[in-house]
């Protein structure tokens, strides 16, 4: 019976020991009594991993670095565990994350079901590792560990039910239709328009429940009434007329009607949209008797409205900066999108497709942008200073282009208010009257869209990367957009402060010659109003009735110069500026048209089907993929502009111009912000102590150091965060140097140990077959010559 031999360990575990037992030698006697007590190989292999570097210094779950709360309860839970188990070693990789104890406890267990979530693997195998997990073995815990389970338990599971119920994402299928087939900086633009629409509905829904909804459903105090013979009463008369002269110009038959709702004016001045519908009256509560100041609500709110737009303009600017910077780089670039791009939770074939078109528009973009690098490094000094010299003439061009646009709208607007006086002056209302009221938006309109042309391919001849056109494209026309608005303003306030505001005397409400603008701030509002709609339907005009025709007719005909000249591409930078000036318009407004967010968050929700509908169907995909646009952080940024723009003009309007004494809930003030000057001072004396040192230099000074030092500290861990990560990257490679020579010593250990016992089976061999010559010639000598078996050593 032949005897079973032993398993030899393979080469590749022979040469890791010998090499391991020449470069660790102190470590050689623990070795070997560990393979006594242990059992052999197991064991001093479990030693050898133990003492590994990685296995020092990180603890890791299946490659997962744990956060430091699951590390410092692990480790707190593992004091008295000092040796690694033999079995962990024999143990497939896999399975690496189980607990050094022979039987975890509930603590443990729940930490690596956590860090499992977090793994960068197939959901497949996440559920499998943790069904794995929770039908094995645990011990349970008690007292307030399991206390703080239970807590941990309950919190994760409120966060995945809230997660659950806020976790309904519009046009989801459609955002994943447009990242396949256009790539993530189509995607970024409609991702855009999304999150201004629920900025807009946020806006909307504050100043519906904190402004109109108290006017319209609590009661009003006594309010005065007009009296001739009495002054105090001037700015009740004043709205008693101008209430009486909207309402006899209302209602003039249905074209009249359409007219008035197209331009705000008529009736729908006394709605809550605009600014002329709200009094300076103090609302009372019918049960609960308190008092509502709906002036001070009405400014607070607007400011409050406002600063959260741009805590919410901040936040994601930071936030998509935060990433661009994170994922900066070439070669994280590249690996970011080869190995991290794929989502696993794909499970139907039209997912899969769209995410590998978005992959291989992702790629595509990389290396073309590779492509102008190249060819920039490879220029001439003729080239660049061309180029150079075709850069300044292009901005020179650009520049004098938008001071031609502000001032043909400076003069449009004045021509604009003189000839709507005069017809409004008139007893007779004229068509005239509507075309003289839309002139300055049809003008800004119109200069928006022919200029922003030529704008877009102007740019090409600079010769800048994709993202530079973008950009640079982008700055110019956003420039030219809120220019236009601010100096539309400006002409307004010109001539409103020239001709209409002063010392009024008796019952006057208006100078002469201004009756047009007795509640100017409706003005604005309307003015916002008729530019949010024009523009709307220029944008939707062009796309339905002029593209879309051309597209059919070249899909038709297929000739090829047609295609050329008229096929459109989807210019990113233009269907940008369009959701910038609307949200630009939107901010202006507000305070003088508290329910125009709703109207721009309607334009938001009608613009993303409009745009997609351009996309997929009348454009062709951008020939530069613009992957360096991956998110919009960009195009908040770009909003921030417009924002503090539109800021400017209200703080302007409410710290200089007078309110109208017709209408409003600041009328008979001097400025509006004279409503937040008279509560303040009728306050107690602590309080209105307390809240003037916020305005003193006493808090001012120090707050300003305050911030200073912040910035110092937060600029100084950013350097040596930085700092950090270089040094970690020479890290990496000094690693990678170190797996290029261990490899190369185990390979050269294998090759010596091959050779070993190459030789050593040729000497067995050898020793064996001179042995059995030698037992031949034995045998052949006590058989004598009439043996009948001769052994040769041929036979042999």
């Amino acid at each position: 019976m032949a005897r079973r031999s032993r398993p030899q360990p393979s080469t590749w575990e022979e040469a890791r020991g010998e090499f391991y037992q020449e470069h660790f030698p102190s470590s050689q006697a623990g070795l070997e009594a560990d393979d006594s007590l242990s059992g052999g190989a197991s064991s001093s292999q479990a030693q050898l991993l133990h003492i590994l570097p990685s296995r020092q210094l990180l603890h890791t779950v299946d490659g997962v670095t744990m956060s430091r709360g699951q590390m410092t309860r692990t480790l707190g839970k593992r004091r008295s565990t000092l040796t690694l188990r033999p079995s962990q070693v024999q143990a497939d990789a896999d399975d690496e994350m189980l607990p050094d104890q022979d039987i975890p406890d509930e603590q443990q267990v729940w930490d690596q079901i956590q860090a499992i979530k977090a793994m960068p693997i197939p959901m497949e195998k996440k559920r499998e590792r943790k069904n794995k997990l929770l039908t094995s073995s645990a011990f349970r815990v008690q007292g307030m560990q399991r206390f703080h389970l239970h807590r941990q338990k309950f919190w994760s599971h409120f966060k995945d039910a809230m997660v659950d119920i806020f976790a309904f994402e519009l046009w989801h299928d459609s955002l994943r239709l447009i990242e396949g087939n256009f790539g993530t900086g189509v995607l970024s633009y409609f991702r855009y328009i999304k999150k201004v629409m629920y900025m807009n509905i946020a806006v909307f829904a504050a100043m519906l429940s904190f402004v109109v909804l108290p006017n319209l459903l609590l009661k009003r105090t006594e309010p005065l009434h007009c009296d001739l013979t009495d002054n105090s009463t001037v700015t009740a008369c004043c709205n008693q007329n101008y209430t009486e002269y909207v309402h006899n110009n209302s209602w003039g038959g249905v074209t009249k009607g359409f007219m008035d709702f197209l331009q705000g004016t008529g009736y729908m001045e006394l709605t809550p949209l605009f600014y002329g519908y709200y009094e300076n009256v103090v609302l009372i509560g019918a049960t609960s008797g308190l008092y509502y100041n709906l002036p001070l609500a009405y400014v607070l709110v607007s400011i409050s409205c406002l600063l959260l737009c741009l805590a919410f303009v901040v936040i994601h600017t930071a936030h998509g900066f935060q990433d661009a910077i994170l994922s900066r780089g070439k070669f994280y670039q590249y690996c970011n999108v080869i190995f991290s791009a794929w989502d696993f939770c794909i499970d139907n074939v039209s997912a899969r497709e769209y995410k590998q078109m978005a992959v291989y528009n992702e790629l595509k973009g990389y290396l073309e942008t590779d492509q102008y690098e190249a060819e920039r490094r490879n220029r001439s000094q003729m080239d660049v200073i061309q180029l150079y010299v075709v850069r300044t003439v292009t901005n020179i061009i650009v520049t004098v282009i938008l001071i031609i646009c502000g001032v043909i709208i400076f003069y449009v607007v004045q021509y604009s208010l003189l000839h709507v006086e005069m017809e409004a002056s008139g007893e007779n209302r004229s068509t005239l009257l509507t075309i003289y009221q839309y002139l300055p938006a049809m003008t800004v309109s119109v200069m928006n869209i022919v200029v922003t042309l030529f704008m877009y391919h102007i740019v090409t001849l600079e010769r800048y990367t994709a993202q530079v056109n973008v950009i640079l494209t982008l700055v110019r026309t956003v420039f030219l957009r809120v220019a236009s608005i601010a100096v539309l303003m400006y002409s307004f306030f010109v001539k409103y402060k020239a001709q209409c505001e002063g010392q009024l005397t008796g019952f006057e409400c208006f100078l002469p010659g201004c009756r047009a603008n007795a509640c100017w701030e409706t003005i604005i509002g309307q003015t916002c109003y008729k530019l949010m709609l024009t523009d709307f339907a220029c944008i939707a005009g062009l796309n339905l009735f002029v593209y879309f025709p051309l597209k059919v007719v070249i899909d038709h005909f297929q000739v090829p110069w047609m295609r050329k000249i008229f096929l459109q591409e989807f210019e990113i930078p233009r269907h940008v500026l369009d959701v910038v000036y609307n949200q630009a318009l939107c901010w202006l407004g507000v305070f003088y048209s508290p329910l125009l967010p709703g109207i721009a968050a309607l334009i938001c929700f009608l613009y993303f089907y409009l745009k997609r509908f351009t996309c997929t169907r009348i454009c062709e995909p951008p020939k530069l993929s613009l992957h360096t646009i991956r998110s919009s952080a960009f195009y908040m940024l770009v909003s921030l502009f417009s924002f503090f723009a539109a800021l400017t003009i209200i703080i302007f309007s409410m710290a200089e111009v007078q309110p109208s004494r017709s209408c409003g809930p600041f009328r008979g003030l001097h400025t509006m912000w004279m409503e937040i000057q008279d509560t303040v001072n009728a306050l107690p004396g602590w309080l209105r102590t307390f809240i003037h040192f916020f305005g003193s230099a006493g808090f001012a000074v120090p707050l300003v150091v305050a911030l200073l030092l912040a910035m110092y500290y937060y600029s100084a861990i950013a350097a040596a965060n930085k700092h950090m990560i270089e040094v970690l990257k020479e890290q990496l490679v000094l690693e990678g140097h170190d797996k290029q020579f261990l490899l190369s010593k185990l390979n050269e250990l294998t090759s010596l140990t091959r050779h070993r016992l190459t030789e050593r089976r040729r000497n067995v061999i050898g020793e064996r077959l001179m042995e059995g010559v030698h037992f031949a010639e034995m045998g052949a000598r006590s058989s004598g010559a009439g043996s009948e078996t001769v052994v040769t050593h041929q036979e042999l």
